[in-house]
């Protein structure tokens, strides 16, 4: 009985990632309350706004903010088409003037199914394989929990990760990654290029910040973030991005150290 129910728990944990990966954001024409004019990406987010994107524009509105998609003011029926689960990926980020960069993850898995959840997976990519070192992974108790990867047909890997603190039906936990990436800023002609980008192995909302190393001076970023500042002496950029699996759009930052 016991491995049946892991078996079933494992099948269940497979279904929600194929329900990731299979996710197709198709490009809609939207118009704005205000008149604007955009083509692109557009889902509801969990807190009853929604996420419009373009290569350039990235929005978070409310509901009556959009005047129509396609023509048609019933946003009801983006709702009833866009019910899979989405996947937030926050990550911050610390460049070293080496170009070493210690990431920073925090991720919330919530249990839908009527199922003990006492595993966690996820893929890497390939060209993200040789990049991981050092990597932890902790529960929002502190438990810093045990990890396995498995080789996939695509090149990539799945990690998949044994909880301490299982998840029971209906609630959610948070989770942090910690590793290093070495050299992962790399220099040309005294310019020094931080670029991530993205080809993620299934659909997620990406909330990225970056810091620079200490007297860095930013020479160009693209696109443009959310936010840029500067903080105890450092530079920061902040961007939020939706990628759709395998979708390559790089997130840039050029700067000079002294």
């Amino acid at each position: 009985m016991k491995k049946l129910s892991f078996l079933i728990l494992v099948l269940i944990l497979c279904a929600s990632l194929n329900a990731y990966s299979q996710e197709s954001l198709p490009t809609h024409e939207i118009i704005l309350e205000n008149g604007e004019r955009l083509e692109g990406y557009i889902r509801p987010l969990d807190e009853g706004k929604f996420l419009i994107q373009t290569k350039d524009v990235y929005l978070e509105v409310t509901p009556n903010q959009i005047l129509q998609v396609d023509g048609s003011s019933d946003l009801a029926e983006l709702f009833k088409t866009n019910q899979i689960p989405l996947l937030t990926y926050r990550t911050y980020e610390e460049l070293d003037s080496d170009g070493n960069l210690t990431w920073y993850s925090h991720f919330t898995r919530k249990n839908s199914s009527d199922q003990i959840i006492t595993e966690l997976n996820w893929g890497k990519a390939p060209h993200e394989l040789t990049l991981y070192q050092d990597e932890k992974v902790y529960d929002e108790f502190g438990n810093e929990l045990f990890m396995r990867e498995v080789n996939r047909d695509d090149g990539g890997r799945q990690v998949f990760v044994n909880l301490t603190v299982p998840i029971l039906p209906g609630e959610e936990m948070s989770f942090s990654d910690r590793f290093t990436w070495r050299n992962y800023a790399k220099q040309k002609d005294g310019i020094w290029i931080y670029k991530h980008a993205g080809d993620y192995p299934e659909n997620r909302l990406v909330i990225k910040m970056v810091r620079l190393p200490q007297g860095a001076e930013i020479v160009n970023i693209s696109p443009e973030p959310v936010k840029k500042f500067e903080h105890n002496g450092y530079r920061y950029v902040a961007w939020r991005r939706y990628y759709v699996k395998g979708e390559v759009v790089p997130l840039t930052i050029e700067y000079k150290l002294p």
